[in-house]
């Protein structure tokens, strides 16, 4: 989150967060600057239904982003919510566990992010244009908890994959 906090909280339109893995917090929204009333909390048991939510919202264009956690996506979902972001105004990341990175995605941008010590190590798995070559580390403001005179100790962060779709002149 913290790695797309700027666009985010860039947004005017609010920003649906379909299926997160944890409830937001308000204090870590605010510290992102993204407010905490512009977020919407979608929560939806069955995968379809998560699918189906986020291609509603896309198809109404009535947030500014739409954030989905997807564990296991099937080609054809995929590609339905790819067709919709292609006619939204809304950018549209899909959060998916990096061991999906080798499946096959029509996604125009694929993104696999690491913990690293200075942020997070981005591997480029997928662009239009040539093949991108070499190291990618994004510095990113350490969280709320690690500013803390008790900060927890560091724990063990699984990486995750993030697609996304090409608008205009800037990638979501």
């Amino acid at each position: 989150m913290r790695l797309l906090a700027p666009a985010l909280g860039s947004l005017k339109a609010p920003v649906a967060l379909v299926e997160p893995p944890c409830a937001p917090c308000a204090q870590g929204l605010a510290y992102s600057v993204i407010r905490a009333e512009q977020v919407l909390l979608l929560r939806a048991k069955r995968s379809n239904d998560q699918l189906w939510s986020a291609e509603q919202i896309l198809k109404a264009s009535t947030c500014g982003a739409v954030l989905l956690w997807q564990t296991h996506a099937r080609a054809d979902a995929l590609l339905r919510l790819l067709l919709a972001a292609r006619s939204s105004t809304s950018l549209l990341f899909v959060f998916r566990p990096i061991r999906e990175a080798s499946d096959a995605s029509l996604a125009e941008l694929r993104v696999a992010v690491r913990p690293a010590e200075e942020g997070v190590n981005a591997d480029i798995i997928k662009r239009k244009g040539p093949k991108f070559e070499g190291d990618l580390t994004v510095n990113v403001r350490p969280g709320a908890a690690l500013m803390s005179a008790r900060a927890r100790s560091r724990r063990a962060v699984l990486p995750f994959e993030i697609e996304a779709r090409a608008t205009g002149d800037a990638f979501a």
